[in-house]
Parts: structure tokens; C-alpha cells; sequence
């Protein structure tokens, strides 16, 4: 508002660059939840497909034209922030509920972890991240309507996706929990110890 025109160009060109660069973070790490999701087979198999260096071509395709759909709406950046944090902390929000579950509800996993946290700190980061993040989807909600409206929308479509592709795995004999859970303890199984390395008396 009170430096130059020259200077506020400059500082607007910064911002959008700042965008730009959490918008390509956003592509590179959602797009990885996407191909998880994918070969756990909540998702089409398609959006597994592998490119030629080894990336997750099919999410990220996936993730752009996501992307694109939200340009297309022409919204501010302000609003656009407003969408996106509301998203986010959808995550934040099943995120305290595995802090304050993880020990009760899968015992392995808790145990595997290299760094745990105590009950008094698992009790408030927990909580305080459930009533943060619910506090601030509230207010996102209250201050945008439109984007509310399509953020709530989202949502119901990710439920009923997920209700269906539920309904269709039981069908052929699969449980969708079963498949998310087996995952995820193969990602937490330790990995194999390297071996000693060969005495003097061995090496000769």
C-alpha cells in the first residue's frame, strides 16, 4: 500500500513464487499418498503405473490435473490458502487420533518406532491437534463459504469412494483394512541387520 508500485510488484512476484514453490511440494508428496493408496487398491491400479525413472507417473498425472481443476475455479490466493488448510488439517485431525489410538489399536507399530512419545505427550499433542485443526476448518468454513461448500463436497466424495471400493474389494473375498494394514506393516518391519564384517582369521 505505501511503497512504491515498483516495490509492490516486486513483493507480489515474491508470493507468487513462495506459491509456487509449496504447490510443487504439495504435487511431489500427495502424489506419493496417491500411489500408495493405489497399490493398497483403494484407488485404480492405474494410478500406480511407474514411469521410466522409477516415479509415480500415473499419481502425478493425477495430482496435476487436480491441480488444474483448481486453477480453473479462478479463485484469490487468499481463498485458495483457505482450501488447501482446510485439507490439511483433515490430516491433522486423523493424525492426533492415531497419536492417541496408535499404542491401544496396533501395539507393533508403536513398538517399532524408534522415538515414542509418553502418555502425558501423546495425550496433548493428541488432543491439541484434533481441537486445533477443528477449530480452524470452523473458521476456514465461516470465512468461505464457497470454498467450504467445495471442500465439504470433497470429502463426501472420498467417503462414498471409499464406502464403494469397500463394497467392491469384499466382493472378491478382500478386506479393505486388511489390505491398509498390511501395508503399513511392511513398512515398518525392521530392516535386515548387515552382516559382521570378516575377522583377520576369517579374511585368511
Amino acid at each position: 500500500v505505501f511503497l512504491p508500485a515498483s516495490v509492490g510488484a516486486f513483493i507480489a512476484f515474491a508470493a507468487i513464487c513462495a506459491i509456487a514453490t509449496s504447490i510443487n511440494g504439495l504435487l511431489l508428496s500427495k502424489s506419493r499418498d496417491v500411489f500408495s493408496l493405489a497399490v493398497d487398491r483403494v484407488f485404480p491400479r492405474a494410478l500406480a503405473d511407474m514411469g521410466p525413472f522409477g516415479e509415480p507417473r500415473g499419481a502425478l498425472f493425477a495430482m496435476g490435473g487436480v491441480a488444474i481443476i483448481g486453477v480453473s475455479m479462478q479463485r484469490s490466493f487468499v481463498e485458495y490458502a483457505s482450501m488447501s488448510v482446510l485439507c490439511v488439517m483433515v490430516i491433522h485431525i486423523l493424525q492426533g487420533a492415531a497419536i492417541l489410538l496408535l499404542p491401544t489399536r496396533t501395539p507393533g507399530h508403536f513398538e517399532a518406532a524408534e522415538y515414542k512419545l509418553g502418555h502425558r505427550a501423546r495425550l496433548f499433542w493428541g488432543v491439541g491437534l484434533v481441537v486445533l485443526a477443528s477449530v480452524f476448518i470452523l473458521s476456514g468454513l465461516a470465512a468461505d463459504r464457497v470454498g467450504g461448500i467445495v471442500y465439504l463436497i470433497a470429502c463426501g466424495i472420498g467417503a462414498l469412494w471409499y464406502m464403494v471400493r469397500k463394497w467392491m474389494l469384499a466382493k472378491q473375498g478382500l478386506s479393505i483394512e486388511h489390505l491398509l494394514r498390511e501395508h503399513a506393516a511392511r513398512v515398518v518391519q525392521a530392516p535386515a541387520s548387515a552382516p559382521a564384517p570378516a575377522t583377520t582369521q576369517e579374511k585368511a
